[in-house]
């Protein structure tokens, strides 16, 4: 015997209300917890030391580059590539990385965790330190491009073999929307590594260890997977890179960068979350 489609509808409605309020519900808890840590990220000096200082690492390796006939971008490649990349995933952890380490020494921590929901104050903090890192990385390297710009021509023509999507779109004058698409990957990538530091501070609430973990972390993942070369949605070199090495459109590209972004920092959240418990029940 089968319900009435009325009937059927209106027991629809009813779950789907429930269940938005019940999401709705959990939002409104966290928001107290997110704004907090939101004006800790972005309304400090860490915040702004950190975009100030990717143009100036990004010029000091660019000082070494003496290349001819050099564009904005190649140049951007090269300070990718061979320049102080691996000093500037550090800087991607000043924003909000270390605040585990600070809500532990002042014992912060342990108010808000005994007063408040564990989970919200992990996904909080997660979030605030993935909006850090990123949006530091994202107006950082803005700067380098705007810099560059004054120097340099942004896109000379040519230059690849034709198969890369970003240079057929450079060639039909969508310069500014190829430099757009790398600065969004490298803004997820910069969340990940900022991330990736506060899960390794939350095992060992070091603020110098925090620091050296997105290198560290780095290094290993393109030591270990960089044995496949042969299956570059693997690699986290060509998940992050514009040159279509993944998926041969700018569309797919973005997709599967925030798709794995997104698992990476869920897998890190429980993680965190659960060393987070773990240590105030052990204290």
């Amino acid at each position: 015997m089968t319900l009435p489609a009325p009937i059927w509808l209106f027991l629809m409605l009813l779950l789907e209300k429930k269940s938005y309020k019940r999401g709705e519900g959990k939002v409104r808890k966290l928001m107290p917890y997110l704004w907090t840590d939101i004006q800790r990220t972005f309304f400090s000096k860490r915040f702004l030391i950190s975009v100030l200082l990717i143009p100036v690492l990004d010029f000091i390796s660019a000082a070494n580059e003496t290349l001819p006939l050099m564009d904005g971008f190649q140049m951007l490649d090269r300070i990718d590539t061979f320049g102080l990349c691996l000093f500037i995933y550090v800087i991607y952890t000043i924003p909000y990385a270390y605040s585990y380490c600070a809500d532990t020494s002042n014992r912060f921590i342990f108010y808000s965790l005994i007063r408040g929901s564990k989970m919200n104050y992990v996904r909080s903090k997660i979030i605030a330190c993935a909006l850090g890192g990123g949006c530091a990385a994202f107006l950082g390297r803005l700067s380098t491009i705007c810099l560059f710009s004054f120097k340099m021509p942004l896109w000379n023509g040519g230059g690849g073999n034709g198969d890369e999507f970003f240079y057929e779109m450079a060639d039909h004058g969508e310069v500014w929307n190829v430099f757009l698409i790398i600065l969004v990957l490298n803004s997820l990538k910069a969340a990940v590594l900022a991330v990736s530091a506060f899960m390794i501070s939350t095992y060992i609430p070091n603020i110098f260890l925090a620091a050296a973990s997105p290198i560290v972390c780095y290094s290993l993942f393109v030591n270990i997977i960089g044995a496949f070369t042969y299956i570059p949605w693997l690699s986290i070199d060509r998940i992050y890179s514009v040159y279509g090495e993944v998926f041969p459109t700018a569309g797919g590209t973005l997709f599967y960068a925030i798709f794995v972004t997104v698992v990476l920092i869920y897998g890190m959240e429980k993680l965190s979350s659960r060393a987070i418990i773990r240590r105030l029940y052990n204290e």
